[in-house]
């Protein structure tokens, strides 16, 4: 992946994750993948909007509305995108609903 050093650096330690990059990595110019970068240190760009990102536009995801939130604990990443009108109650139970159905799978798969 071509990035600049300065973001390479960010990636290294950990403030950039390498998904973000990826998308980063795609963008036609390097002021543009620089002025991403910014963006998403400064807390402007979600990890799902840079993935949302079309190659060389300036857009921020199709739908301007959706939001996500990220969450790491013991090595595991959630990250749950949701749109407008949705409540952090809505969020825990669709978290609930999922983890009970892991629950009983997980009796019988181990994770891949």
């Amino acid at each position: 992946m071509k990035l600049p050093e300065a973001i390479q650096e960010h990636v290294g330690r950990g403030r950039i994750p390498v998904s973000v990059a990826r998308e980063i990595g795609k963008l036609d110019s390097e002021a543009r993948q620089h002025e991403m970068a910014q963006e998403y240190l400064a807390g402007e760009l979600t990890t799902g909007q840079a993935q949302a990102t079309k190659k060389g536009s300036g857009a921020k995801g199709s739908d301007a509305a959706k939001q996500s939130k990220k969450w790491t604990q013991s090595g595991i990443s959630i990250t749950v995108a949701y749109g407008r009108g949705v409540t952090l109650a809505d969020i825990a139970e669709a978290l609930e609903q999922r983890a009970q159905l892991l629950r009983a799978d997980g009796r019988t798969k181990r994770a891949a």
